[in-house]
């Protein structure tokens, strides 16, 4: 038989382990999906392995966690880290720090619980992309503003410049309001002292 016309074998077994599963899994066939999970974990594919961690009630989560480890594939490790409880997040991270996808160094550090912000942070400054700077400072809580900013000014493209700058004064804007909220709130405490020690706090906080 010309097995040519199947394309990859195991690619084929693959996807048809695939579509058994998801059967399997909403009928909660313990048995057979232990069975699945063995035939899976022998063929080492990284994918599948993540798939069924992330999806599978009861998966030997170290065991399809390894075989994504050991491929070494940096989008694998943030879906695993992202999706997965009780995932080794240091390991997916350094997985991920040594890639050069400095775009999925900015993912994970926005999505994964107990992420290093600082690691990937420094990554992002160092190609000194002013998209990936712009959203790191948006979107990631921790990040240096102020050196993300350095970046972005100093680049070519004017667009992310007028962006950075709009997302800087809708902060401003935003501390502000909360600032005065902070003071309505405290000027209904009739200590004058501490009210005064509370409100330059503030000030000193936000300006």
């Amino acid at each position: 038989m010309d097995m040519e016309i199947f394309g990859d074998l195991e690619q084929v077994l693959n996807e048809i382990t695939f579509n058994i599963l998801i059967v399997k899994n909403n009928y909660g066939d313990k048995q057979v999906i232990a069975l699945f999970e063995k035939n899976i974990l022998k063929v080492k594919n990284p994918k599948l392995c993540c798939w069924f961690a992330q999806n599978v009630k009861g998966a030997d989560i170290k065991a399809h966690e390894q075989v994504v480890l050991d491929s070494k594939k940096p989008k694998l490790s943030y879906y695993f880290a992202r999706d997965v409880k009780g995932a080794d997040i240091k390991a997916h991270e350094k997985v991920v720090l040594e890639s050069k996808d400095t775009y999925l160094k900015y993912l994970f550090a926005r999505d994964v619980k107990d992420a290093d912000i600082k690691l990937h942070e420094q990554a992002i400054l160092n190609s000194k992309n002013q998209k990936l700077s712009y959203y790191f400072a948006r979107y990631v809580e921790g990040a240096d503003i102020f050196a993300h900013r350095d970046i972005v000014i100093n680049g070519d493209i004017e667009y992310w410049k007028e962006e950075f700058e709009k997302f800087l004064n809708e902060r401003c804007i935003k501390q502000i309001d909360d600032t005065n909220q902070k003071i309505l709130s405290l000027e209904s405490s009739n200590n004058s002292s501490i009210l005064k020690e509370q409100i330059l706090e503030l000030t000193n906080e936000y300006f």
